[in-house]
């Protein structure tokens, strides 16, 4: 399933907690099977030997969700644009190739 058919389907009821479920969906949109990777909404690139050439991103690039960032009314109203970490799901990603 597309994002945008996600977000179609909760239109009027997406919420922060919501978000961060679109935000970590591991779900292939192309083989509709759990595998995080540059297919899966939260764009797991750092898992792909392959990169994402036609974005001009590399082997294993530490991009994806993780670079996403999410608020609702009332924190847009503070500004105090909070980042989530959803990469690797209690995994840790090492900085030292990059």
């Amino acid at each position: 399933m597309t994002a945008e058919k996600q977000i179609e389907g909760a239109k009027g009821r997406i919420d922060i907690e919501l978000a961060e479920k679109f935000l970590s969906d591991h779900v292939d949109s192309h083989t509709g099977k759990v595998d995080p990777d540059e297919r899966s909404l939260c764009g797991h690139i750092d898992l792909e030997a392959r990169g994402v050439p036609e974005w001009d991103m590399g082997s294993y690039n530490p991009f994806g969700a993780v670079t996403g960032k999410l608020a609702d009314s009332e924190l847009a109203e503070r500004c105090p644009w909070w980042p989530i970490r959803v990469i690797g799901v209690a995994r840790i990603f090492g900085l030292s190739p990059f």
